[in-house]
C-alpha cells in the first residue's frame, strides 16, 4: 500500500465525517498520522497526489454527477455518469509544499472571478486541454469505468431498508474527481450522497437544470420526448 512506501515529509490527508473541508487534515509524518486515527474524528487516511492537472496556477477538481437506480423486482443496479461537470480550483496558486488549505485544498468558497480566464465546466475544459493536444474524452471514460467499479461494490448495499426496499430508489451522487498531470488519468477523491445543487455562480444554472432534467428522465418522473439525455450507463 502507499503506507509502507510512505516517505517522511510527504502529505497525507486524513478525512472524517465532516463537510467543507471541516473534517480534512494534511499529515507529514507516521507520528501525526497515528495521533490523527485514533481519534473518532478521522476515519480515512488518503494517499496526496502532488503532480495534478492545473489550470493557470490553480489545481483542479472535478464535480461530476452520478445516477444510481435500484430496481426491487431484479434486486439490481444501474449506474450513469453524466458528462457534464463542473471545474473547482484552489483559491489561490497551487502549491503542493503547503499545509493551508487554500493553496492545497479546492474550494466552492471561490471568487467567481477565477471562471473569467478559467473553464467553468467540463465541456469549456475540453476545448481547453485541445489546446495542449490532449483528449479529455479518453478521461471521461476512465471515470466511467471508476463509477462502475464503485457501483459494483455499492450494489450489494442498497434496496436493504424495510420501509423502501420494495421501491424503485434514485440517488443522485457528486463524484469529485482529481487528475494526475503526467498520465491524464483521473482519481477519486470521494463520493457525496448529498451533492449541493445550488446555484454559486450563473454559468451552474444550465449545468445543473440539465443534470436534473435528465435524472428525472432518467427515474421516469419526466417524459423522455426526445434524444437528448446525456447520462452514459457504466453499469
Amino acid at each position: 500500500t502507499f503506507l509502507s512506501t510512505h516517505k517522511p515529509g510527504d502529505p497525507l490527508i486524513l478525512k472524517g465525517k465532516e463537510q467543507r473541508k471541516k473534517g480534512l487534515r494534511i499529515v507529514r509524518t507516521m507520528d501525526d498520522l497515528v495521533d490523527g486515527m485514533s481519534t473518532e474524528r478521522y476515519q480515512v487516511v488518503q494517499e496526496y497526489m502532488k503532480d495534478v492537472l492545473t489550470v493557470d496556477g490553480r489545481k483542479l477538481n472535478l464535480r461530476m454527477y452520478v445516477v444510481m437506480i435500484y430496481d426491487p423486482g431484479t434486486r439490481s443496479v444501474e449506474a450513469y455518469l453524466h458528462p457534464r461537470g463542473k471545474c473547482i480550483y484552489t483559491n489561490r496558486t497551487y502549491d503542493a509544499s503547503s499545509d493551508d488549505f487554500e493553496h492545497t485544498i479546492t474550494s466552492y468558497q471561490l471568487d467567481p472571478s477565477v471562471y473569467d480566464t478559467r473553464p467553468h465546466s467540463t465541456a469549456e475544459l475540453y476545448k481547453w486541454l485541445a489546446g495542449d493536444g490532449i483528449d479529455f474524452e479518453h478521461v471521461l471514460l476512465q471515470m466511467g469505468d471508476i463509477v462502475r467499479d464503485v457501483a459494483h461494490a455499492a450494489s450489494g448495499k442498497l434496496g436493504r431498508y424495510w420501509n423502501v426496499k420494495n421501491n424503485t430508489q434514485v440517488q443522485l451522487f457528486g463524484l469529485d474527481f482529481i487528475v494526475d498531470a503526467k498520465t491524464m488519468s483521473p482519481k477519486l477523491l470521494e463520493m457525496n450522497k448529498g451533492p449541493c445543487m445550488r446555484n454559486k455562480v450563473p454559468m451552474d444554472a444550465d449545468l445543473r437544470e440539465k443534470v436534473r432534467l435528465d435524472m428525472y428522465q432518467l427515474a421516469g418522473v419526466l417524459r423522455d420526448d426526445n434524444d437528448d439525455n446525456e447520462f452514459i450507463r457504466v453499469l
